[in-house]
Order: C-alpha cells, then structure tokens, then sequence
C-alpha cells in the first residue's frame, strides 16, 4: 500500500461549518486506486472568499507591535488578576452540564440523556444538526432526539454539549463581539482539523475533535475580564486584545477546565499547548492542539512559506508522524480548512 493510500484510509475527512450547514466529505481528485506520492511542495493556496472578520489574532503583527501606554496599563491589570485568580469564570449551562456528566458514564440509560437533553431546545437542535449532516446522515434522518443520540452515540453526544456551551459562552460578550466571533471561528477550525489529522495519527475521532475545540478555551475568560474591564472593549486596538489572549489564556484555561470539571487531559491541553514538549502528561494531545492552531493561522494569513515549514515542527515528532507522511498531512489539513472557508464564504454571499 502506498504511502497515500494508507494517509486515505485512516483520515476522517469530513469538514463542518459553524453555522448549521451540513457537513461534506472531502474528496480526492486522484482516480480511485490511484498511487500518489507526497508533494515536495504545497500548491499555490486559492483564494478563498471569507466572511468579513477581525482577522486571525494570533498573526506575527499583531502580537509583537507596541502597545500604547494605557493599553500596557490594561494588559498589566488583566495579567494581575489571572495570576491570582481573581475573576469570575463562566459557568456551564445546567443541561449541558448533566448532558457531559451523563455521557460521560459508560452504562447510561438512553432515555435518561435524551429527557435531559430535551429541556434544553437550542442543544436539541443541535443534536439532531449534528445527527443528519453528511458524517452521519443516512437515506432515513433522525426525527426525533432519541434517534439522533442513538445514531451519534455517547462520545459524540459529549463533544456536542461541550460545543454549545462554549459557543454560548464566547456568544456573551456582545462588547468584543468581533473578537468573540473570530475566537470561535478558530475553535471551529481547530477542531475540524485536528479531528482529520487526529485519526491519522492515532487518535479517536471526537477525542481530536474536542480537543482542538477546547484548547483555546482559556480566551473566553480573557475576553470577560476585557469588556468588564474597558465597559466592553470601547477603544482598544487589535492589538492590545490580541496580546491580552495570547499572554493569558492557557492559564485562564487551565481555570477554567477545572471550574468545568473537564477530563484531565482536556485540562491539561487547555493550560498549556505552545509549549507542548513542556507538557509532561498529555504532549501528543498538546501537540495535536499546537499543529491544528498553527495550520489555520497560517491558512487565514496566506502564509505559504509557513505552512510549508510546519512539516519539520517538533509537534510531528511528538505525535509519531512517519517523516514521509508529514507533507501529505499538512495538504490534507489545508484542504478540509480551504473545503470549510469556501463553504462559509458562499453561504454569506447567498
């Protein structure tokens, strides 16, 4: 078997948008059967038609230009706080929360879960979104939530009650709002990505999943204490927020998570991922976090030369990728981030 066709047929490609539409299998242009060897070098990257955001905020610009002085003031303040604790941390949704302790038991009643679930309208809706998209989808859809929870199963059930917890809390910021959207639209990305190349790499499939949803988590604490602090954002440049996130949102995540009563290893990613080989307990998950954040803020800033470069990254060693499938797994991951983005693109247009 060639080195492709091993990489198709333990990848999960599938993309999803945020915003309800059905999920699409990414499909190869190759004949079937067809042998193919990874790229020396990736293609030009299309343009892709975006939905009009801030912008990535993790980008080389923003998080090393020159803060005003106030804006260092503020920085500084924020910092204080997070180092001792003194905020106030979100707070699951009480249905999403006993619908993540429920799942989360091996011999749980079906009808049980699904009588939680069904208080919470938005989270239903969710549910059955999820159950009839392309990933799960058959010629019969789920007409009723005990069809769906059925048809996704538990770990999924779980990942989809974490997702509409965090994108109702990022959802609360009406303040900082372009920066909320732009937050979630990375969790989004990070969590498509990671799933497709999380299953190459070992991985279950909704563990990778949530994982790149999570890791980032820490940000919806920075973002709170951002608008209370400035009665909701007014003033601040791009940059300022920018490096308050990037400076403090692996230990307000590490808070976070506990507050949560995440799993461990969702805990321990979500408190420190930059710096995955430092992470003692869980680095293959933290990597896998590392190289699904850095593929989308490469492909949101055009960065050819930087995708490229992620081939050699420590975090492919940390996760055990054979050096010859590295390529084909950073082109695999531009193509379910380009697959998602054209989607989106072409639903705003519309």
């Amino acid at each position: 078997m060639g080195v492709f066709s091993w990489l198709q047929n333990r990848l999960l490609p599938v993309v999803s948008s945020d915003d309800g539409a059905a999920a699409q299998p990414v499909e190869s242009s190759a004949a079937p059967g067809a042998s193919k060897s990874p790229p020396a070098a990736l293609p030009t990257r299309k343009p892709v038609q975006r939905r009009p955001s801030i912008g990535a905020l993790d980008r080389p610009e923003l998080l090393q230009a020159e803060l005003a002085a106030d804006e260092r003031e503020l920085a500084e303040r924020l910092a204080q706080r997070v180092a001792q604790g003194r905020f106030e941390l979100p707070r699951l949704a009480p249905t999403s929360s006993a619908a993540i302790a429920l799942a989360e038991r091996p011999s749980v009643e079906i009808k049980q879960l699904v009588e939680t679930i069904s208080h919470d309208p938005l989270l239903t809706s969710e549910m059955l979104r999820v159950a009839n998209s392309a990933m799960y989808s058959t010629q019969n859809p789920a007409g009723t939530l005990q069809q769906a929870v059925m048809r996704i199963g538990l770990r999924s059930v779980h990942g989809v009650a974490l997702t509409a917890a965090v994108r109702s809390s990022i959802g609360n910021h009406e303040g900082v709002r372009v920066y909320s959207e732009e937050v979630w639209r990375q969790s989004q990305s990070a969590a498509r990505i990671a799933r497709a190349l999380g299953v190459a790499l070992g991985f279950e499939a909704e563990e990778a999943h949530v994982i790149g949803l999570l890791h980032d988590v820490g940000k919806i604490v920075v973002l709170d204490l951002i608008e209370s602090e400035t009665r909701g954002g007014a003033r601040l440049s791009s940059a300022c927020v920018a490096q308050c996130l990037f400076r403090l949102h692996e230990t307000a995540g590490a808070a976070l998570a506990k507050a949560w009563r995440l799993p461990e290893a969702l805990a321990s990613v979500a408190g420190r991922h930059h710096d995955f080989q430092g992470n003692s307990s869980h680095p293959r998950q933290a990597a896998l976090a590392y190289l699904a954040q850095e593929l989308d803020l490469r492909l949101s800033i055009g960065d050819d030369e930087g995708l490229q470069a992620l081939e050699a990254s420590p975090a492919f060693e940390v996760l055990g990728a054979p050096e010859e499938l590295r390529a084909e797994l950073v082109h695999h991951g531009r193509h379910v981030w380009e697959s998602a983005e054209e989607a989106l693109g072409s639903q705003h247009s519309s």
